[in-house]
């Protein structure tokens, strides 16, 4: 078990159960035999390790903080699952099975060299990540107030869950000398409601204004300094595959963030490569919306591309143009100048214009035009950005080094710039970040 930046992960050869409050279910298929081994009874400790798991044995698993939850990322297209809590995230007991987790004397778990049913035998590697003090919302928005998160449920015959029909957005509140504030918050809510008017919704149930406030109200709610923010808007019902047959609803969900891709890959920077899938023509789904289901693309391509070792997909366009990574748009540096893909065929992010504009002020020429594959490999610095990811570099795409190998000195500038813009540390942090005002207690509903 290795600590990066408050997260901890664990490779394991095998399958582990799924716990959820309490009760067992296997993940990834059927198993002759579920243990019992209790992960309370082993020795929780709040300070990093440096274990190492193998062959589905954990050992003496080291407790990081009075919250923490497992993740298996597992194999999507075998009977895997890619990210589900084996551990409740409430610091109470769980027991789940597996060879030498915990203290008990676990029965074998099929797929882990067992005889019995095969939980994903072929080509199944999970991957256990720890997440450090992860803060399980209490509260949702729920159409017009706030509710219990475990209210925050949709229903199943609904387009939004059998077509993916959704609009959302990703954002950020930041922890700052002012209180927790929320990042470009009028143009991520802007976005949001442009989403939703081009998927064709007519009668939003809420308007700009009442976004924001639900989008505070929330965040105040469940105490947050910092966390992600998702605001939805879906169609319920409408299995008839038209909009109007269904009506959009509103929820707000927010969990506490930490690190994307850990402190590790912003100095270094991430490996990448080419997917061999195509970002979506333009006309055939509106790549100006965020769309929930134009996201099953970057799925595909990021699940195959952390199969082959990568940790990123770069998506290329039906021209055979780059346009933009499974979650990042994307920029290069070439003689000092930054070019950065046109926006005809890319989802125009928000940090993709925000450093835009910290580059311009910085004296950087910033170039919008066509980015061909190859010039990606002899670029000086590649980097990406994102709501999520922020600003990283690549340091290899398609196994060519980018540059030095490195994040570059243009992609440390702007990292640094965007580290002191979100904390309230710059001069634009006054424009772009909008503080959250306390939580105003008519709006909770038990």
């Amino acid at each position: 078990m290795g600590e990066v930046d408050s997260t901890h992960e664990v490779h394991v050869d095998g399958a582990l159960p799924l716990v959820n409050r309490g009760s067992e279910k296997t993940l990834g298929g059927r198993a002759s035999g579920i243990g019992h081994a209790d992960i309370g009874a082993a020795k929780f400790l709040n300070h990093g390790v440096n274990e190492i798991a193998d062959s589905a044995r954990i050992s003496d698993i080291e407790r990081l903080g009075e919250h923490f939850c497992f993740v298996p990322a597992a194999n999507l297209f075998g009977d895997g699952v890619e990210r589900f809590p084996v551990a409740r995230a409430d610091g109470q007991t769980a027991p789940f099975g597996s060879k030498g987790l915990g203290s008990g004397s676990p029965d074998p778990l099929a797929g882990g060299g067992n005889d019995g049913d095969a939980v994903s035998e072929t080509g199944f590697h999970s991957r256990v990540i720890i997440m450090d003090k992860m803060g399980a919302a209490r509260y949702i928005w729920i159409r017009d107030s706030l509710r219990p998160a475990s209210e925050g449920v949709v229903p199943f015959v609904s387009a939004a869950v059998q077509y993916g029909f959704s609009v959302f957005e990703g954002i950020r509140c930041y922890s700052t000398d002012i209180g927790p504030a929320v990042f470009r918050m009028d143009e991520h809510v802007g976005r949001l409601l442009d989403s939703a008017h081009i998927v064709g919704f007519r009668d939003l149930p809420v308007t700009g204004e009442q976004v924001k406030t639900a989008i505070n109200q929330t965040i105040a709610a469940n105490e947050f300094s910092a966390c992600y923010i998702r605001p939805m808007i879906y169609l319920d019902g409408a299995m008839s595959l038209t909009v109007e047959a269904g009506e959009p609803r509103f929820v707000v969900a927010v969990w506490e963030w930490k690190t994307f891709l850990g402190a590790e890959a912003k100095e270094r920077g991430i490996r990448a490569n080419i997917a061999s899938f195509t970002r979506l023509h333009p006309n055939i789904m509106m790549t100006k919306a965020k769309v929930s289901g134009n996201y099953v693309s970057s799925i595909l391509a990021k699940t195959e591309s952390q199969r082959a070792g990568f940790d990123e997909a770069i998506m290329l366009g039906p021209d055979g143009y780059v346009a933009e990574c499974t979650g990042e748009n994307l920029f290069i540096v070439r003689n000092n100048i930054v070019y950065t893909t046109p926006r005809a065929g890319i989802l125009e992010g928000i940090t993709r214009d925000t450093l835009i504009t910290l580059a311009r002020d910085l004296g950087y020429s910033v170039v919008e035009e066509p980015i061909s594959r190859d010039q990606l490999y002899i670029a000086d610095e590649v980097f990406v950005c994102g709501t999520a990811a922020e600003v990283i570099g690549l340091r290899e795409i398609d196994f060519r080094v980018i540059g030095d190998g490195k994040a570059g000195p243009v992609t440390r500038a702007l990292q640094q710039d965007f580290d002191k813009l979100v904390s309230h540390r710059h001069a634009r942090s006054a424009e772009w970040l909008t503080p959250v005002p306390a939580l105003d207690a008519a709006a909770v509903r038990s």
